[in-house]
This record gives structure tokens, sequence and C-alpha cells, in this order.
């Protein structure tokens, strides 16, 4: 490395990569460095046989009039990232168990369609306008008064409009699809706020070239403004002289210097693995100790596995495919925790409801010509001695929904949460980061300035009222305001 860089920016994330893309075209000197040999954190994507292939198993919610507009706006290149949305002629199919609808999200349905599927589910009219009047109230709030809830159970604040179990259970399920974290966990607030953008902006696509678009665009503007991108350059501790970050030593042994440096490797890790309580004031150190990626992480045998499952010819109509079940989900969740903690599949799929992207429906490029790219994740253990039988479980399960796909069946890829934790260096097989949990959001979310000068965070754990890589990406927009003032 010939020059000491302005910034140097610690993981190739999406909020590092965001980050360095605003602040290379504010002409400061930008390198990032990536332990793996490819960018994008958890939102990469890999090439096989001609399908490209994300690790994990994503949609996006607010896509360019969200953050990651926003900061390709802010970087000169609106254009950098095309998306891929709805229309009459593609929109994602909800089944209630066989029964087909419209998804019930204002970026697909009308509220008139959204009141439809929640009558399917055996509620009353009593029942459905409870829900919008859930719906409304969150719409409706001013935006500073949701901070007087962020330490209010979600739970518990939606006990004001409902007690039926039903209803209930459908907005856990949001929250758990919002944000990984139970709806007895979740900050009230921060829930309120992530809806609202969610709803307001009614967009949830899907990027053309698949998840690693994001962070490849990203990494481009770094490129084209002078920046450096570095892969397979892993960090084995951040310098630290007189209280200020001067740089980082590499697990090579070469030292980097620079005039700031910012982590997107996680904020535990990076203040008391990279840093070391040593350089912190210990009532911050215990602080950062304490914060909590949920408890279905900490708490829980529940992991998940991710299929990829590439076909020999079309099979799936729909770009987006969602089920649910009248009956039976809280039953055969439990059976499915319980085959979890004995690492044994269960035998049957009682109440389980599925997510199932179909990328090449939503870009064709993603897939050879006349070829298919199926996504589908499930539950499984953190870490299992048979992740075949886990494999045959779901794979089952999906062969139920849809026979043909056994039949057009050319082969499949899995990842798992352990093997991803094993790229991202993370020390729990978390989802997001730092949950949006009570006592972790508004004004106590994880500050992105930290007590050692010229170090900040970026990335999911210092993100706010967003959902998983939006999280990240407006982290990044408010941290290059920080940095360009100091």
């Amino acid at each position: 490395m010939n020059r000491a860089p302005d910034v140097l920016i610690l993981g190739a994330g999406i909020g590092g990569t965001a980050l360095g893309a605003l602040l290379a075209h504010q002409g400061l000197d930008v390198c990032i460095l990536e332990r793996n040999a490819f960018v994008g954190g958890r939102c990469a994507s890999y090439r096989k046989e001609g399908f490209t292939i994300d690790v994990f198993v994503h949609m996006f919610g607010r896509c360019e009039k969200g953050p990651f507009g926003e900061i390709l706006r802010r970087a000169g290149r609106p254009d950098a990232i095309r998306w891929w949305h709805a229309s009459p002629e593609s929109k994602p199919v909800f089944f209630m168990d066989e029964e087909p609808f419209p998804y019930p999200d204002p970026s697909f349905s009308s509220r008139e369609e959204i009141g439809q599927v929640y009558r399917a589910f055996g509620l009353s009219d009593e029942d459905v306008r409870a829900f919008f009047r859930i719906w409304d109230a969150i719409d409706s709030m001013p935006y500073e008064k949701t901070f007087d809830l962020d330490e209010t159970p979600y739970s518990h604040w939606l006990r004001q409009f409902t007690n039926h179990k039903t209803l209930l259970a459908l907005e856990h399920q949001r929250v758990l699809l919002f944000s990984v974290v139970t709806s007895r966990e979740a900050s009230a607030g921060e829930m309120i706020r992530t809806i609202q953008n969610a709803q307001r902006d009614a967009n949830v696509g899907y990027p053309k070239g698949g998840c690693s678009a994001i962070p490849e665009a990203f990494c481009a503007i770094v490129r084209e403004c002078g920046g450096r991108v570095e892969l397979e350059r892993p960090v084995r501790r951040i310098l630290v002289e007189n209280g200020k970050a001067v740089g980082v030593a590499l697990e090579d042994g070469t030292e980097i210097r620079a005039r700031m440096v910012v982590s997107n490797m996680g904020i535990k890790e990076t203040m008391l693995r990279f840093v070391g309580k040593e350089h912190l004031p210990s009532e911050y150190a215990d602080r950062i100790a304490s914060l909590s990626t949920g408890k279905l992480v900490e708490e829980t045998p529940m992991g998940m596995i991710y299929l990829k499952i590439a076909l020999d010819r079309p099979v799936i109509e729909a770009p987006l495919i969602l089920r649910n079940v009248r009956e039976g989900a809280f039953e055969g969740l439990m059976e499915v925790m319980q085959a979890m903690a004995e690492d044994k599949p269960p035998a049957g799929y009682k109440g389980i409801n599925s997510f199932i992207p179909v990328p090449s429906n939503m870009d064709p490029d993603l897939a050879p010509p006349g070829r298919q790219l199926v996504n589908f994740y499930g539950l499984a253990p953190v870490a299992s001695a048979d992740w075949d039988a886990w494999v045959r479980y779901h794979l089952g399960y999906l062969f139920s929904l849809y026979p043909e796909v056994r039949d057009h069946l050319m082969w499949y890829d899995f990842s798992t949460l352990s093997r991803i934790n094993k790229f991202s260096g993370r020390f729990q097989p978390d989802i997001i980061g730092i949950v949006q949990s009570v006592g972790q959001t508004g004004r106590k979310r994880p500050d992105p300035v930290t007590p050692v000068e010229n170090l900040f965070l970026v990335g999911a754990d210092v993100g706010r009222d967003n959902i998983g890589t939006e999280l990240a990406a407006e982290s990044a927009l408010r941290v290059s305001e920080l940095i360009l003032k100091s």
C-alpha cells in the first residue's frame, strides 16, 4: 500500500461499502479492507453453472425509495442499482393453506384485498377492523411520539387494540420477518418507525443482478472516485495510541495508518476483540458486552437453513410465494423447536409457514436460459451432526407444495447460520446483529461514535428504523455526515 488513506473502512458489508461510496464521492481517500474474497457480507452472491445465487434469502423493503436510493443519489449515481418490483403481471402469491390470495402488504395489495386475506384466517369483521386500527395508529403516529414507546414491548402495545390470538400471532410473524426478534422483545417505538417507513414507501423489491449488485455498485463508486477495495485482508487489531485510532494491524503483520478508522465488523467484535477493554471506559465496555443479538439466537437452538435450488425448467410462476396455515402453526412450531433441540427433523410438516423467492422470475439473467432458480429457507439447528437430514426434510416440504420441483431438480446448494458465521466473524451466528429490542433502540441505540477518538462504527448494529440490509445502509448515511463534519 503506497499511501495512508483518509478513511480506513474495516469490512465490505452493506454499511461499509455504502459509507465508502458516500465518502469517496466527497473527495476523501477511502480504503475498504475485507477479510473474505468477496464483498457484501450477508448480502453476498456467488456464481455457479450460469446461476447467480444469494448466500442468504432476501427481499428488500424500500429499495430506491429508502436508504439505498438516497446513498446513490448523494453519490451522484442514482441509477447504479436497477430493481424488480411487483406488477399486475408479476405479483407475489400468498397461500392460506392451499388457497391463493394477494400478499397482504401495501406494496402489492389494496386495503380491501388485505382485509380479504385477514378474513380468510377466520377473523370476524370486528377483528379485521382491529387490525386496521393497528395499521392506522402506526401510520398516523407523529415521529417524535414514537420515541415514547421505545421501552414498551410491541406485544404489549398491540393489546390495546386486540387480544385475538390469531391477530397477535400475525403481528408476531411480521416482527420476525422484519427484525428477527420476538414481539415480546421488539421495541414498539422502533417497530412503528420501521413499519411507517415500509408502508409509506410500499416498495418491496429485489435488485437486478442478485443481492451482490448492491455492494458491488457501492464498491464501483469507491473505485471510480480513486478509492480502493482490498479483499482477503483480515484485521488482527485496531491500533490505538493515546486514546486515538491510528490504523490497523493485519493478520499478516502489515500495519496500515489512517486519519480515521470505521468498523463494519460489528460493535461487540470491534470494541471487545479488535480494540480491547484496556482502551475503553469500564462502563462503556460493560454496556457493549451487554448488547443482545436476541433471545432466538442466544437462548434457543433455533437456526436457519437456506436452500438454493436449480431447476432444468421453470416450474413456479410467481416471483415470491408465502404460505400460512389457518390452524396448527403454534403446535407445529413447538414440534420443530423440539426437533431442533434433538437435532432430528420432525416426522411431518404441521403448521409450517414458508417464504420462497424465485429470483430468476424477478431477473431472468440470474439463471441460464430455460432454467429456474428458487430460494427457500426453513428452521434448523444452529449446528447439526446431519445437515443432509435437514435438507431432505425441507426439500420434502417444498416438494409437497410443488411436486414438479422434484422432477426438474438439477442440484441444490445450502448454507446455514453456522457456516455464514464463519465468514462474518461475529461472536454469534446472528442474522441481523444487535436486535431492535427494548433497551437497544431510539435514544438507547448504540452510537456510531466511540470513546476512541477517530474510531467510528457503521452497519446494522448502529442502524435505525429500517429492516436488515436497509438498517445497515441507513447507518452509512448518518456516519458519513459525522465524518464529513469532523
